[in-house]
This record gives structure tokens, C-alpha cells and sequence, in this order.
């Protein structure tokens, strides 16, 4: 059973608080630091020491005795007893704990992520609105655990908040809404995407009266799991993407993008490869993330075609993300996800062909696990880029399967005007910025190359380091080649060059493009350790340009 003590929602500086139904508190300095610490330290004993430290700048309020008076003050605006406190009980001899509920912060929206809020309906349920409160308060728990780290949840009941600017980083806003019906503790709720308010998934839940605090905790946390879930699949299946498919879940997925900006270029070597070590590590985490979202959504929608679609994408990730890392650990697992990819992607297909961005998705995977589908794999992209309304989002999946197929010209000036569409350093316009880049590379054009690679280059010191070894020239390296060549050991080297080949190099049909595709990074490889460092499958597709790096290496 639910106790009766009322809910407490606090400022996020604990400067003020509201009492359902409706009562306002405020607190003055010394009570809101003491009740912060006391709530924050809960279940834990708090000192009065530690308490008197807390209030240590209020002067007049020091005192052997001023800790005691600032929580009888507390107590008697929380209508609490001491006999039989609510809130705040006495441990003679140590302190003060904190006994009631884990405190509900009412958060600043600004650099939240999601917005709990409006909750509608407690004031209406008399008897039963503490255990709604309850359940609200687990619920938040449930997302705030739920959401990747460094990403952050607002609680805002009174629902005063309106979609933001376009720089706004809330993904979504859930609403709460409570009422009794014969008897029974009902529960609605609604995820919207805050932007556009559209409604994403919504859920009607029947709360039992004798449930125990640790079951309705239980209870919240698999609801918020699994609206958050939902959630991410309506945002990803939408008809508005924010740009390609894999962009667009990617942003989805509600994970922290690698912060590398306090880098600079005059770093040392060992701090720029630990950082690349640190991104490589976080993008492994975030992969596992998104992994285990999907293989739960499958279990509950194992034959809805954008599930299967997405999937398949998300094991192409695994090799664009750490392909290179597997290899250098010898782990090929290529033959199972590839027939997976392919198993997936056939039986979806008919299912979303009305669909562009998912369609012309499944073509490029297609390409992906067998290239020489040729024909068949041009004729379900072009038709669906052909019906696409959201050409932002399918001009870079177009652009690149065109240059793949020989036609770069063509391709390159799909990539051009999805740039133009496209919002500079936001991920959709990096993905096809390094598009670009790659046409431009197979096609040898180093002249058009300088200026997207600069642009790429741009965004911080890392990607130098990770894409110089492809975009940049081995035999007439610039600083940034060199610096690449001093970071990279050699597995991860030889992991690059074989992954090279498999998500790039190996697509282009045309023997010139694949040979160009492979060129730097394969005589890097060269260079620092020799022909018998090439993989055996990268030594048999390009025995010429093998052999040309061995004749420059030896004159």
C-alpha cells in the first residue's frame, strides 16, 4: 500500500516546492541547502556536520544549535513530526535522513533531451493521488535510466513548455494523464515528437491499489524502456527522416555524440590517438545500445518490414563503425551478417516499397552483400528515388549507389545538392560529406578533392586521423598523413586496409575506381611493414597496385 504523504515536487535548486494538491512551499537559503544535501544523501545518515557546512555562508544562522533550527523550520512548512516524521527523522547522535520519497526535481528544460510533462489528472483522485505521484516519480526514474548517459531528462508536470528552435535538443515530450474508472487507477500515456507534436506511441496502463513501491518502480521502469523503444521506431519510420535512414537513427537513438572539440591540432600524438581510442570505444557502446533496442522490438514485431530494414542497416553499421577493430582482432563474422542482410532485406522489401527512404535503403544493402545484382539492385533505387518527396534524405543513398555503379559524375551531383539541402556539421551533411569524398577518390579526381576533404577536416582533429590513410596520398604525405601513420599501430592498420576493401573499395564495379578506393590506404600498409602485411583476399584483388607500390617504395 501506498503511504499517505504528499509528493514533493522541488526547483531544481530546492529553493521552492509544490505539495499536491496545490500548496506551495518556499525555503529560505539555509533550508533549501539542507534539504538538498538531506535528499540527495538519502538513505544514507547526513552529519551535522556536514549539514552546518552546508549553510556555512549564512552568518547569523551559525550556531551550535542553528542545524536543529533550520530543520525544525523545514518540518513544520512540511508539516512533518519528528515523533513520526514523513520526511526528515532525527538519528540521535548522527544527524538527519531523509525518509521520505527520492525528491522529484521540476528541471530547466534547456539542454534536456526529454521533457516529462504536462501529468494531468491528480488533483482529481483524492485518496489515490499519492500513489499516481508515485508512479510519476518512478516513471522519471525509469527514463533517466533508460536514456544513455551524459543525455538528459526535464520534469516539467505543469506542462509549460512549447516546442523550441531548431537548434532545440529535446527529441521528445511525454505526457501523463490520470483518472479513476470504477475503481481503478488509470494511466495514459503519450509520447509526442516535440518539434512537430506529432503523436509517436501512446499507452493506457491500469495501476493496481495494493501494489508495493518496489513492483510500481518495476512496473515504470519496463514502461519507460518500452515507450522509449516505440518511440525510437516511429521516429526512424517516419516520412519526415532527418536525412538518410542511418542518420536518421543514429539521431534516434538518444546517445551522446563523442565530444572531441577541446582538441586541437597541437596536441601530442598520445593524446589524439586515446581520444580516437575513446571515440572508437564510445561508438562500440552506443552500437550495443542500438542493438539490443532492435532485438527487443523484433521479439514483439518480429514481421514488421521497417524492423527488418533497420536491422539490416545496423549490422552494415557494425562494419562502417568498427569493421577495422574486428579484423584487427581477427574476428570476421562477414558470411553470417551478410546473409542476414540479405535474408532481411528480401522479405522486407515488398513490404515498404511504397516507402522510399526505406526501399532505396534496401538497395544499397543489397549492393552491399552482392554487388553484381547490378541491374536489379539500379532498378529498385532509381524508382524509388524517382517517388521520393524527402530528397534530402535520399539524394546521398542515390549518389553514392550511382557512383559505385560507374556513373560519378552523375552520383557527385546527387552528393552536391544534398549538401546544399543539408545544414553544415550536422551529421546527415558529415555522412555526405565523406561520400563525396570517397567518389571523388575512386574517380582520382584529387583536384575536386581539396575542398570537401577541408571541410571535413574542419570539424575537429580527429577525422584527419582516421580518414587521411583513404583520402590522403602515402607517397607525398602532408603533416596530417604523417601524423596519421605515427598513431596507428599495426593491427589497426591492417584492420583498416581489409575493412577498406569490404565497405568501399570491393563496391565500385569498375576495376579503376576499386583500385583507386584502396590505393593509399594499401600503401601505407606497404610502406611500414611490407607486402607480406597485406591480407591474403586485399593481395589478390589489387596485384597492381601492389606491384606499383613495390616498385616506389624501392626507388
Amino acid at each position: 500500500m501506498y503511504d499517505d504523504r504528499p509528493a514533493l515536487i522541488f526547483s531544481e535548486g530546492f529553493r521552492s516546492a509544490s505539495m499536491a494538491p496545490g500548496k506551495a512551499l518556499t525555503f529560505t537559503r539555509a533550508e533549501a541547502r539542507t534539504l538538498a544535501l538531506l535528499a540527495r544523501n538519502a538513505p544514507r545518515v547526513t552529519s551535522r556536520e556536514a549539514l552546518l557546512e552546508a549553510a556555512g555562508e549564512l552568518g547569523a544562522e551559525r550556531g551550535d544549535r542553528s542545524v536543529d533550527f533550520v530543520v525544525n523550520r523545514l518540518r513544520r512548512k512540511l508539516g512533518d513530526d519528528a515523533r513520526a516524521p514523513r520526511y526528515i527523522a532525527t538519528r540521535y547522535g548522527e544527524g538527519y535522513v531523509w525518509v521520505g520519497a527520492a525528491p522529484v526535481t521540476a528541471d530547466d528544460v534547456a539542454g534536456a533531451d526529454i521533457i516529462l510533462g504536462p501529468v494531468k489528472g491528480t488533483e482529481l483522485l483524492g485518496a489515490r493521488s499519492g500513489q499516481a505521484e508515485a508512479f510519476t516519480a518512478a516513471f522519471l526514474q525509469g527514463l533517466r535510466r533508460g536514456i544513455t548517459e551524459g543525455r538528459r531528462v526535464a520534469y516539467r508536470p505543469a506542462g509549460d513548455v512549447t516546442a523550441g528552435p531548431p537548434g532545440d535538443t529535446v527529441r521528445y515530450r511525454i505526457e501523463l494523464v490520470f483518472l479513476v474508472e470504477d475503481g481503478s487507477l488509470q494511466c495514459f500515456l503519450a509520447v509526442r515528437n516535440h518539434a512537430t507534436g506529432r503523436v509517436l506511441t501512446m499507452q493506457r496502463r491500469t495501476l493496481e491499489a495494493e501494489a508495493a513501491p518496489v513492483d510500481t518502480l518495476e512496473i515504470a521502469l519496463d514502461i519507460a524502456q518500452h515507450m522509449l523503444d516505440t518511440s525510437w521506431l516511429e521516429m526512424v519510420s517516419a516520412p519526415d527522416l532527418p536525412g538518410p535512414l542511418p542518420v536518421a537513427m543514429q539521431a534516434a537513438n538518444l546517445a551522446t555524440h563523442y565530444d572531441d572539440g577541446r582538441l586541437s591540432g597541437a596536441d601530442g600524438t598520445r593524446l589524439l590517438k586515446n581520444r580516437l581510442d575513446q571515440r572508437e570505444r564510445h561508438s562500440l557502446g552506443s552500437w550495443r545500445r542500438a542493438d539490443a533496442r532492435i532485438v527487443q522490438l523484433r521479439k514483439t514485431q518480429p514481421d514488421d518490414p521497417h524492423l527488418m530494414i533497420l536491422q539490416a542497416v545496423h549490422l552494415h553499421t557494425k562494419y562502417i563503425l568498427l569493421g577495422h577493430k574486428l579484423f584487427a582482432a581477427g574476428v570476421d563474422e562477414r558470411a553470417q551478417d551478410a546473409a542476414r542482410i540479405e535474408t532481411l532485406v528480401s522479405k522486407a522489401l515488398p513490404g515498404v516499397s511504397g516507402e522510399p527512404q526505406f526501399a532505396l535503403m534496401g538497395a544499397k544493402l543489397l549492393h552491399f552483400v552482392t554487388p553484381s545484382l547490378g541491374e536489379l539492385v539500379r532498378e529498385i533505387a532509381e524508382e524509388a528515388h524517382g517517388r521520393s518527396l524527402d530528397v534530402a534524405g535520399t539524394l546521398p543513398l542515390i549518389g553514392q549507389l550511382r557512383v559505385f555503379q560507374g556513373e560519378t559524375e552523375a552520383g557527385l551531383v546527387c552528393l552536391e545538392q544534398a549538401l546544399r539541402l543539408t545544414e553544415e556539421g550536422s551529421q546527415a551533411y558529415l555522412y555526405t560529406l565523406v561520400m563525396k569524398c570517397q567518389a571523388l577518390v575512386a574517380a582520382g579526381d584529387m583536384a575536386r578533392l581539396a575542398e570537401p576533404l577541408e571541410k571535413l577536416y574542419a570539424q575537429s582533429p580527429l577525422p584527419p586521423l582516421f580518414f587521411e590513410p583513404f583520402f590522403g596520398s602515402m607517397s607525398r604525405p602532408t603533416v596530417r598523413g604523417r601524423l596519421a601513420a605515427r598513431v596507428m599501430r599495426r593491427p589497426f592498420l591492417i584492420g583498416m586496409l581489409a575493412n577498406q576493401h569490404y565497405i568501399s573499395a570491393r563496391l565500385f564495379t569498375q576495376q579503376t575506381h576499386r583500385e583507386n578506393a584502396i590505393r593509399n590506404v594499401l600503401d601505407l600498409v606497404i610502406r611500414r611493414f611490407g607486402a607480406e602485411a597485406v591480407p591474403a583476399e586485399v593481395r589478390k584483388a589489387y596485384p597492381a597496385v601492389i606491384a606499383a607500390s613495390l616498385r616506389e617504395v624501392s626507388a
